[in-house]
C-alpha cells in the first residue's frame, strides 16, 4: 500500500500525545497479524506492506468483523483510517460499529469515488452512548465493489474510553471532624464534597476572609512540560464577603494579583449551608481559580471551611482537580488556614443586588443530553464528541439553540465540578477576536480611518526597527504585516523569538521583543503569518492612539458593551503587564464564564444584526462572513481564512451544500473552539490536549437547523 509519509507521521504524532483516556483496542497491524478479524463475503483479505507500514487489504465485496468489550468504560470513541483504489460511483469503503449485537450500526468512516487515489489516508471516528459499558461491541468493515481491483486498505483502528468511577454518584459532605482537626485528607476527594448535600439554613455571613495560603501538602504533577513546579502553593488574600440566602459573594471579583511567585487568584461566588444534623457551625465553600502569572493557564478549585457567628473557623480544605492548560496539569489537595472577621461591609447591598442581576441575566440551561428530547434524531454525543476531543481534557462545552444553552463537561479528575456556572475559562487567543478584533472595529466606528494608521507612528520601538513604517493597524489585526521568518504554518509562533516575547514581563521588554522579532519578507497585506506578538503591537498602538481618551479595554469594550450585555465580573479584568504602563495583553489574557462567552458571541452572531450598530459595519460584516466579496486571506489550506481577528472555515463539502458556507470561528491555544453557526447557533468547547476538531458538531447541528440556507 502506498501512503504519504506525512499521513503516517501525523497519526503517530496523535498517538504520541499524552492522553488520559484509556485505549480499549488498538490495531495498526504492525505486528503482521490480523487476529480477531473474521472475513465474510466475496473478495480477498490479506495484509500488505509498503515502506514498513502494514495495513489490511480488502477487495470486491468482502467484509471483516471483530468483537471487543467496553465493559466498565463510558465516553467510548472508535476511530479508523481508510485508503482506497478503483472505486466507482456508488462504491464505498464503509466501517460501522454496533453496541447492540448488530440491531443498529453507527458509521465510523466512509470513503468513496473521488477519494480513491490509493495514496491518501482518510480518518473517520464516532462516539455514542450506545457503545458504553457493553460486554460485546462489533466493528464491521466492508467494501461495496464488484471487481477484484476495487480495493480498500484498513489501518489505525483505535477504540478509547474512560473508566467508570464506582460510587461517583454518591457524594458526601466533607467530614466536619476532618475540618476541625485537619486530618484524613491523604488523597483528593470527589469535588462534590465541597457543595451542599443535605443542606439546611446557615448562619448569615458578612465580613473579611483572610486566607493564609502557602504550601499545600498534597500535590501531584500530572503533566509538567516546562518544569513549572514540584510543590503546590496557594496565594494569600484578604477579601470581604457577604451572603444572600445561600449565596456567598466576594466583594472583589476578577483577577487578583498576588505576591505568590507563580499564581494570581480569582474568587467566585460560592455557597453557605449547614448539613442536616450539624448544629454549632455552618459551612462555607468558595470556588476559585489560580491563573499563572504572565500567562493564561487557569486551574479551577474549591475551598471549604466551618464558621460560626463569632468568627471562629475550622481548617480550610482546598482542592484543585481540573484546569484548562496544555502544559501544566496537577492535583492539589490539603489544608490551609484562614480567619473570618465578622463586620459590616459598606457595599453589601450593592454587591448582593449586582449578583442577583448577574444570575438573572444568564441564559436558560439544559443538559446537553436534552437535545435528544428537544430535537428528535439528534445525537448529543456528537457535541463535545469523544472522537474529536479527548474527554479527560475537556473543561466545558455547549450549544446555543433558540435561546437555550445546552451544556456538557465540567468533569474533573475527581467528580463533577460543583460550581460550573462560575467556572473560570481562559480566553487564550479567542481574545484576538473578542478583544483585538472587536476593539479595532469599535474604534473604527468612533474614529473613522484608524485602521489605516501606521504602527510606526505610534510605537517608537517599532519605528526604530525599520520594518513597521508601512504596516497599518488593520495589517496587524489581520496578521499580514509582511514581517516574519517563515510562512510555514505556526512555525514562527512556536519559535524562540516568540518565546522571548511571551517570557518578557515588562511592557518595555515585550514591545522590544515584538517589534524586533522578524524581518521584512513581503509587502504588508499580502501574506498571512500568525504572530501573537503582532496583536500585542496592535494593542499598544491602539492604546497610544487613545492617549488621554481612556483605557483600551475598560473604555472601548468593558464599560460600553460588557456592561450593556450584563456580563459577569470575570471579565472586569484582563491580563496586563505588571508595571506602571499596565498594557493589556490583547491577544490573550481574558477570563470568561461559559454564560459570558455564549451571550457575547450570540450578540455578535445574531441574524438581527444588533452588533453592527456598535462596530464599523463594513469591517464587522467582513469578520462575520456577511460580505461574500471579502472572505479574508488564506490562513490554512483552501478552506480556512482569517480576517479582523476571526477565523472562517468553508463547510460546503462537509454539509453537502450547493454553495460555500463560511462559518466564522475563534480558536485558542491548547484546544479551544468557538463557532458562530448560522441561525444564531453557537457551539464551543474549552479543552487542553491540542484537539481542534468540530466537524461532527457542525454536521449534527445541521439536523437541528438547515445550515445550507
Amino acid at each position: 500500500m502506498r501512503y504519504f509519509l506525512s499521513a503516517v507521521t501525523i497519526f503517530l504524532l496523535i498517538l504520541s500525545r499524552p492522553v488520559m483516556a484509556d485505549i480499549i483496542l488498538m490495531d495498526d497491524f504492525q505486528d503482521g497479524k490480523s487476529d480477531g478479524w473474521q472475513a465474510l463475503g466475496k473478495g480477498d483479505v490479506w495484509l500488505t506492506e509498503y515502506k514498513k507500514n502494514i495495513s489490511l487489504y480488502l477487495s470486491q465485496s468482502v467484509m471483516v468483523v471483530t468483537m471487543f468489550s467496553t465493559k466498565g468504560y463510558d465516553k467510548v470513541a472508535v476511530a479508523l483510517s481508510f485508503a482506497a483504489k478503483s472505486l466507482e460511483e456508488g462504491e464505498y469503503c464503509i466501517a460501522e460499529v454496533s453496541g447492540d449485537k448488530g440491531e443498529s450500526w453507527h458509521e465510523i468512516n466512509k470513503v468513496g469515488d473521488g477519494q480513491d487515489d490509493a495514496i491518501s489516508l482518510h480518518m473517520g471516528s464516532v462516539s455514542s452512548k450506545d457503545l458504553n459499558d457493553k460486554a460485546k461491541v462489533y466493528i464491521r468493515v466492508r467494501i461495496t465493489g464488484n471487481k477484484n481491483n476495487d480495493i480498500c486498505w484498513l489501518d489505525n483502528v483505535r477504540v478509547t474510553g474512560r473508566k467508570i468511577r464506582v460510587g461517583a454518584d454518591k457524594p458526601h459532605a466533607f467530614p466536619a471532624q476532618a475540618l476541625r482537626n485537619g486530618t484524613a485528607y491523604d488523597r483528593p476527594v470527589d469535588m462534590r464534597s465541597f457543595a451542599p448535600v443535605n443542606a439546611v439554613m446557615a448562619s448569615s455571613f458578612e465580613g473579611k476572609i483572610t486566607f493564609d495560603g502557602g504550601r499545600i501538602k498534597g500535590f501531584e504533577a500530572l503533566k509538567d512540560t516546562y518544569g513549572r513546579g514540584k510543590v503546590g502553593s496557594m496565594p494569600a488574600f484578604a477579601v470581604d464577603f457577604v451572603s444572600s440566602g445561600s449565596d456567598l459573594i466576594p466583594v472583589r471579583r476578577g483577577l487578583i494579583l498576588s505576591r505568590d511567585p507563580q499564581w494570581d487568584i480569582i474568587l467566585e461566588p460560592g455557597k453557605i449551608w449547614r448539613e442536616a444534623g450539624e448544629t454549632d457551625f455552618s459551612r462555607a465553600a468558595i470556588p476559585f481559580a489560580l491563573q499563572e502569572k504572565n500567562a493564561n493557564c487557569t486551574h479551577n478549585g474549591v475551598m471549604t471551611f466551618l464558621y460560626d457567628k463569632k468568627g471562629i473557623t475550622s481548617r480550610v480544605a482546598v482542592q484543585i482537580s481540573s484546569e484548562t492548560c496544555l502544559y501544566f496539569k496537577f492535583d492539589l489537595w490539603g489544608y490551609s488556614t484562614a480567619t473570618y472577621s465578622p463586620a459590616s461591609v459598606t457595599s453589601s447591598a450593592g454587591v448582593i443586588e449586582a449578583y442577583a442581576r448577574e444570575k438573572a441575566a444568564r441564559l436558560p440551561v439544559k443538559p446537553i443530553r436534552s437535545l435528544a428530547q428537544d430535537y428528535p434524531g439528534v445525537n448529543p454525543d456528537n457535541f463535545g464528541s469523544a472522537a474529536e476531543v479527548n474527554p479527560d481534557d475537556m473543561s466545558v462545552y455547549g450549544l446555543l439553540v433558540d435561546g437555550i444553552h445546552y451544556v456538557g463537561g465540567c468533569e474533573t479528575r475527581h467528580g463533577v465540578y460543583p460550581y460550573c456556572d462560575v467556572l473560570d475559562l481562559p480566553s487564550y487567543s479567542t481574545a484576538k477576536s473578542l478583544f483585538a478584533g472587536l476593539a479595532l472595529m469599535r474604534m473604527e466606528k468612533l474614529y473613522p480611518g484608524v485602521g489605516q494608521e501606521k504602527i510606526a507612528d505610534y510605537i517608537p520601538a517599532c519605528k526604530k526597527s525599520g520594518n513597521w513604517s508601512d504596516v497599518t493597524f488593520q495589517n496587524a489585526l489581520n496578521m499580514t504585516t509582511g514581517n516574519y521568518t517563515t510562512d510555514k504554518y505556526m512555525a514562527d509562533e512556536g519559535g524562540q523569538k516568540m518565546i522571548r516575547f511571551f517570557d518578557a514581563v515588562s511592557h518595555r521588554d515585550k514591545i522590544k521583543a515584538a517589534c524586533g522579532a522578524f524581518k521584512r519578507k513581503s509587502r504588508p497585506g499580502k501574506k498571512w503569518v500568525y504572530h501573537t506578538s503582532d496583536t500585542y503591537i496592535l494593542g499598544t498602538a491602539m492604546q497610544n492612539y487613545l492617549a488621554g481618551k481612556g483605557d483600551l479595554y475598560a473604555d472601548i469594550l468593558k464599560k460600553p458593551l460588557w456592561a450593556e450585555l450584563g456580563l459577569s465580573p470575570a471579565l472586569n479584568t484582563t491580563r496586563r503587564t505588571p508595571d506602571k504602563r499596565a498594557q493589556p495583553f490583547v491577544g490573550y489574557g481574558l477570563t470568561y464564564h461559559r454564560d459570558d462567552l455564549v451571550r457575547l458571541v450570540a450578540f455578535l452572531n445574531s441574524d438581527k444584526g444588533l452588533a453592527a450598530d456598535f462596530f464599523d459595519k463594513d469591517e464587522f460584516d467582513k469578520a462575520m462572513q456577511r460580505n461574500r466579496a471579502a472572505r479574508g486571506i488564506v490562513a490554512f489550506g483552501k478552506t480556512v481564512k482569517y480576517q479582523n481577528g476571526f477565523w472562517a472555515s468553508n463547510f460546503q463539502k462537509t454539509l453537502g451544500c450547493k454553495f460555500p458556507i463560511w462559518i466564522p470561528f475563534m480558536s485558542g491555544y491548547g484546544g479551544i473552539t468557538v463557532a458562530l453557526l448560522p441561525h444564531d447557533m453557537v457551539y464551543y468547547y474549552f479543552s487542553d490536549n491540542d484537539d481542534f476538531a468540530w466537524k461532527k458538531a457542525v454536521s449534527e447541528a445541521e439536523k437541528i437547523k438547515n445550515l445550507c440556507l
